[in-house]
C-alpha cells in the first residue's frame, strides 16, 4: 500500500472484493477525502463489454446499475448488426423498410393483441410525448394524472408531469392540467395520505390497504378535475415505480386504477422505459404482472441496449385520432437492425429467465446481510434485476438516511462497483444492471457493501463507546470524513469556478446525486486507480464480434 494512502479499517470479507485500492477513510481525521471524492468523479468511462465498464487508465468496474445496455455493453451480436447495417444503408425515410417491417412486428409479438399499432422513436422521453399526444387526441381533454416523485422524460411536456424534475427548475410553477396522486408505497407512505393505517396491518394486508388508499386519491383527482371543469386525458405512470424509488404496488392498485380510468373514458399509458424487455424477469412487460392491458406502452432505453431508440405501442382505435407523424430519425435501418439484435440476444441467452434467478439471489443475499446491519438496512424491494435497497437512520422509525446511502454509494465506487441513488428522499441503492449479470457478479456486489458498511460500523465504535455498539445510528455530522460528504461545502464553488472558465457538461445521470438538495451535488463515474484490462473484452470489428459471438458465455 502507499505510504500517503490512509489505511482502511480491517474487515472479514472475501478477498475477491477487495483485489483493489482501499476505500477512503470515513474517520474525521481523514483530510484527504476532498481529493479522493475528486479522483473518483473526474474519472472518464473509455470503454465496456459485458457488466464491466472501464476508465481512461484501464480500472474495470463492475456496473450494477446502468440499465441502459440492457443485453450488456458492446454486445458482440448488437455490435455486429450495428456495424454491417451501417455499411449498407444508415437512413430510408421516405420509403418503405424490410426492417422497420420486421422490428414493428417482432416488437408486436411480445405484447397483448389489441395492442398492434407500433410508432418507432429515438428515446423514451420522444416515445412519452408521443403518448400523451394520442390521448389528448382520443380523449380530446388535456390534463394528465401522474404519481408524485415521477419522472418521464426531459422534453417540455414532459418536465410538467414529471414531479421529479420539478426542483430543478428555477422558480417552477406547477401547471393546472397535472394531477399529483401519492405512490402506493407502505414502507414509507406517501405525506399525501393523511390517513394512518390500522396498527394491526402488516406484511399484505398493510400494502393492500395502502393500494386502496391511493386509487381513492385517483378518483378523486378525477372528481375534482370534473368539478373544476376539466377534463382528464390520462394517467401514466411505471407499472413498477422505479424512478421513485422501486416500488412495487399491491395487485389491487392497478386493478382499481385501471377501472377508474377507464370509467372515466381517459386513457392509462404505462412507462415501461426501466421495466420493459425482461428486466423484472416474470413477464417481458412489466404491467403484465397484474394481469391488466394498457392503453398505450411506451419504452426507451432497453430496445437499443445504448442505442437511442423509443417506442409507442397501441391500439388500431387510439391511433387513428393522431393524425400524421413523422421521425427524421425514428425506425432507420441501423436502429431497427440493432433492436432485432437485442431482441434475439434477449431469447437465444435466456436473459430473462438469468434476470428472475440471479435477482431473487441477490434480493436473498441483500436479505442475509440486512440481518447484519438492521439499523441501516431498511427495505428491500424489485422484481428481477431492479432492485431497490433503502438505507436508514433507524429500523423503527425508518427514517432516510440520504447522507449514508450516498457514502455507500462512493464507496462502493472505490471498491470498483457501481451502483445509483434513487427514491424521493435520495436514501435508496439503485441496482438495475446489465442482464448478463451473474450469481458471481452479485456476490462480488454483496461482498463490497458489507465491507463498506463493517467499515463504517468500525469507525463507529472506534470514535464511540463500544458498548453502545449493538445500538448504533447515523447522523449526517458523523461522516463528515467520508468521501461523498467532506466535498459538499465547496463543491458547488468549485463547479460555479469551472463553468467560469469552460462550457460545462450538463448531462446528469437519473440515478446520480446531482440535485438541488442540500444534501449532495455529487455525480461519480468511478476511481482512477489503474489496472489491466484482461477480462471478457470484446470488439467493435463486425468480424471478429460475430466470431466472439459463438464463445459468449450463457448467464442462464
Amino acid at each position: 500500500m502507499d505510504s500517503t494512502t490512509t489505511p482502511m479499517i480491517p474487515i472479514n470479507i472475501r478477498e475477491s472484493a477487495l483485489h483493489l485500492t482501499s476505500i477512503p477513510s470515513t474517520s474525521k481525521s481523514n483530510s484527504d477525502g476532498s481529493q479522493q471524492f475528486e479522483r473518483l468523479k473526474d474519472t472518464r468511462i473509455a470503454k465496456a463489454s459485458k457488466q464491466y465498464v472501464f476508465d481512461e487508465e484501464g480500472t474495470k468496474y463492475l456496473d450494477c446499475f446502468n440499465g441502459v445496455a440492457h443485453v450488456g455493453h458492446c454486445h458482440p451480436q448488437v455490435v455486429a448488426a450495428a456495424t454491417t447495417q451501417m455499411a449498407r444503408v444508415c437512413t430510408s425515410q421516405g420509403f418503405k423498410s424490410t426492417l422497420l417491417q420486421n422490428y414493428v412486428k417482432r416488437l408486436a409479438q411480445t405484447l397483448p393483441e389489441s395492442l398492434d399499432i407500433v410508432y418507432v422513436c429515438n428515446s423514451g422521453s420522444e416515445a412519452n410525448d408521443l403518448a400523451l399526444r394520442l390521448a389528448r387526441q382520443f380523449t380530446e381533454e388535456e390534463d394528465i394524472v401522474v404519481t408524485e416523485d415521477a419522472f418521464h422524460g426531459n422534453l417540455g411536456i414532459l418536465i410538467d408531469i414529471s414531479p421529479k424534475m420539478h426542483g430543478y427548475v428555477p422558480n417552477y410553477k406547477c401547471k393546472d392540467f397535472v394531477h399529483i396522486t401519492p405512490l402506493p408505497m407502505s414502507y414509507n407512505r406517501s405525506k399525501l395520505l393523511a390517513e394512518e393505517p390500522p396498527s394491526d396491518l402488516k406484511g399484505d394486508d398493510l400494502d393492500q390497504w395502502v393500494a386502496n388508499k391511493c386509487a381513492d386519491k385517483v378518483d378523486q383527482a378525477f372528481v375534482e378535475a370534473k368539478r373544476k371543469g376539466r377534463g382528464i386525458a390520462a394517467f401514466i405512470c411505471e407499472p413498477c415505480f422505479i424512478v421513485s424509488g422501486v416500488c412495487i404496488p399491491h395487485k389491487s392498485y392497478f386493478e382499481r386504477v385501471y377501472k377508474t380510468v377507464h370509467d372515466h373514458r381517459a386513457l392509462v399509458i404505462a412507462d415501461e422505459t426501466q421495466t420493459g424487455l425482461g428486466r423484472t424477469g416474470d413477464h417481458f412487460w412489466g404491467f403484465q404482472r397484474y394481469g391488466v392491458v394498457p392503453d398505450i406502452v411506451t419504452v426507451g432505453r432497453p430496445l437499443g441496449a445504448g442505442h437511442p431508440i423509443g417506442a409507442v405501442i397501441t391500439s388500431t382505435r387510439v391511433s387513428k385520432k393522431l393524425g400524421a407523424y413523422f421521425s427524421t430519425f425514428g425506425g432507420n435501418p441501423v436502429s431497427c437492425a440493432i433492436g432485432l439484435a437485442v431482441l434475439d440476444v434477449i431469447n437465444n441467452e435466456n436473459l430473462m429467465s438469468s434476470a428472475r434467478n440471479v435477482g431473487k439471489m441477490l434480493q436473498d443475499q441483500l436479505s442475509e446481510l440486512r440481518t447484519k446491519y438492521p439499523q441501516w438496512l431498511g427495505d428491500i424491494r424489485g422484481r428481477g434485476l431492479v432492485i431497490g435497497l433503502e438505507i436508514v437512520s433507524d429500523a423503527e422509525t425508518k427514517a432516510p438516511n440520504s447522507p449514508l446511502a450516498v457514502n455507500i454509494m462512493y464507496n462502493l465506487k472505490a471498491e470498483k462497483v457501481l451502483v445509483g441513488i434513487s427514491g424521493k428522499q435520495k436514501n435508496v441503492i439503485f441496482i438495475s444492471p446489465p442482464l448478463c449479470f451473474t450469481i458471481e457478479n452479485s456476490r462480488r456486489l454483496i461482498f463490497a457493501l458489507d465491507s463498506v458498511l463493517a467499515s463504517y460500523k468500525a469507525m463507529m465504535i472506534a470514535e464511540g463507546d463500544d458498548s453502545e455498539s449493538d445500538n448504533l445510528e447515523v447522523n449526517d455530522g458523523l461522516f463528515n470524513g467520508c468521501i461523498a460528504t467532506s466535498i459538499m461545502a465547496s463543491n458547488r464553488l468549485k463547479r460555479t469556478n469551472l463553468q467560469r472558465m469552460n462550457p460545462a457538461e450538463n448531462n446528469c445521470h437519473l440515478f446520480a446525486v446531482e440535485t438541488p438538495s442540500k444534501e449532495g451535488d455529487e455525480s461519480g463515474d468511478g476511481d482512477s486507480t489503474s489496472s489491466p484490462i484482461i477480462e471478457e473484452e470484446w470488439t467493435h470489428d463486425a468480424k471478429k464480434a460475430r466470431e466472439e459471438l459463438e464463445e459468449y458465455e450463457d448467464v442462464d
